[in-house]
């Protein structure tokens, strides 16, 4: 759907509510709590698809409050709307819509989780999805709840408990079975196929991304098929295919813009971004992470103005514009003191946080800019940032290996340097991350304590992968360390 559909479903569902109180006030007509439920879950919807959180926050609240559900008490919460179905005098159609009043209040926690893991309130989100599968198991496998479990799975995995997301997964999966639901079964596949790459599961990633392929070939909305887009973009720039990558980051971002879906085009303007930086186009990184920035003023959302800050910082500074880059890493640090949760792609804002973090430090210790402690210091709860990320997300792990060797390497620890670096190598080959790979080999080949002959052979080797790789600039860079070696 577009902003401006958003915008009409709030205009509407708001005339609706006044209507309804003009209507209680005037005539002593009342609008029954479950109509008027749905009107603020329809209205906590669209706010939210504007980047709206407060808004979408407030209206969720509210739609609950209507049946007596509170999820700062989650223990009691149910007593409320099983008061209501008991002594409210219901009509026998009514009585027979019990599922889909349990149902549409779910779908009510539901996006009050969804908002409360916008704002990191992890506490209340726990208790919100809580709410949310509790009131879907009591809604009699009514169709709306595949879309509470989906969503459950996918906050849980932010939250690092992917045990939960599968089996929140896998009654989705049931659910959606039982009633054929097409646009259930794509945004479910979808969700699979998200964890599956955070996870380096590409197997699962691409039979997700193929199942909801062929789903949207029959129905979906243009919403699904970004989502779907964008996934299978990411699976190319975690796999190396980064031409492929850019095409596919490129066209959604594009397809996005003529459509004012702003999330997922800041979305694919931070894929594309990522792109830019592995290939080397530091210039073309930083234009497209400008781009991103100014959706997220209009539309906020901190997981991504984080990523954005550190892929920011991260071009600047390779283009040698320390001190701009400075500002942004500084800022980055701070959002995430505050804000821990994050899906799979936007918990990469740690990746390159850490990353320009650490490179800060080294231009200290060596001179180029001052403050060497406190650069250090920053350098090493960034890097804290991400080892608490990558415990959820494997695919940061090869990443968090070579930070870790880069920090022996700044305290000229050179054996722990070494074996982080075999570490971040053979995390990187089993998940069959090869850009990983050959950072890893060529840091290796760069890596004091390593013999001359070894050296060679990691140079040799990551040049080799970086060239295949189509990463012409950092092929230079293990050229020129090859050269430098002088065997």
């Amino acid at each position: 759907a577009t902003a401006s559909s958003h915008a009409d479903v709030v205009r509407l569902a708001k005339q609706g509510i006044l209507c309804a109180k003009r209507g209680q006030e005037n005539h002593g007509f009342k609008l029954n709590p479950t109509r008027q439920m749905r009107l603020h879950r329809l209205l906590a919807d669209a706010h939210f698809s504007l980047g709206e959180i407060t808004e979408s926050t407030e209206q969720a609240e509210t739609a609950l409050s209507t049946m007596g559900l509170n999820v700062s008490q989650a223990s009691t919460a149910l007593s409320g709307i099983h008061n209501f179905l008991q002594t409210t005098r219901l009509s026998m159609a009514q009585k027979k819509s019990r599922p889909a009043i349990f149902a549409e209040a779910s779908r009510s926690a539901s996006r009050l989780a969804m908002c409360y893991m916008s704002q990191q309130d992890e506490k209340s989100m726990i208790q919100a999805v809580e709410l949310s599968v509790s009131l879907a198991a009591k809604a009699d496998k009514h169709p709306a709840t595949a879309n509470v479990f989906t969503s459950a799975g996918t906050i849980m995995g932010a939250a690092n408990n992917s045990k939960k997301a599968m089996t929140y997964f896998e009654q989705a999966k049931v659910i959606n079975q039982a009633n054929k639901n097409i646009t259930s079964m794509i945004q479910l596949s979808e969700a699979i196929a998200s964890h599956a790459i955070g996870k380096g599961d590409w197997p699962q990633a691409k039979e997700a991304i193929n199942q909801a392929s062929k789903q949207l070939k029959r129905h979906g909305s243009r919403e699904e098929r970004n989502r779907i887009l964008y996934a299978r973009a990411n699976l190319s720039l975690l796999k190396g295919k980064f031409n492929d990558a850019q095409e596919r980051f490129t066209r959604l971002s594009e397809f996005a813009r003529r459509h004012k879906g702003m999330a997922i085009e800041t979305r694919a303007l931070c894929g594309l971004a990522r792109t830019h930086l592995a290939l080397g186009n530091y210039v073309d990184a930083e234009k497209a992470v400008v781009l991103a920035s100014h959706i997220i003023e209009r539309a906020p959302n901190k997981s991504l103005e984080i990523l954005c800050l550190g892929l920011h910082g991260t071009s600047q500074l390779r283009q040698g514009n320390v001190e701009a880059a400075s500002s942004k890493v500084k800022k980055a640090t701070k959002l995430l003191r505050e804000h821990t949760m994050s899906n799979y792609d936007t918990s990469f804002s740690r990746v390159f946080t850490a990353e320009a973090c650490m490179d800060l430090a080294l231009l200290s210790k060596h001179g180029t800019i001052g403050d060497p402690e406190r650069h250090a210091q920053k350098a090493k709860q960034a890097i804290g940032f991400l080892e608490n990320t990558a415990r959820q997300w494997l695919v940061l792990q090869p990443a968090l290996e070579r930070l870790h060797a880069h920090w022996a390497l700044l305290h000229q620890d050179y054996v722990r340097a070494r074996k982080s670096l075999e570490k971040s190598l053979a995390l990187s080959r089993r998940l069959e991350m090869k850009m990983d790979e050959a950072m890893a080999l060529m840091d290796l080949g760069r890596c004091a304590g390593v013999s001359g002959a070894q050296q060679k052979q990691y140079l040799i080797t990551s040049h080799g992968l970086l060239t295949a790789l189509q990463c012409h600039n950092r092929a230079r860079t293990a050229q020129k360390a090859l050269d430098a070696l002088k065997l």
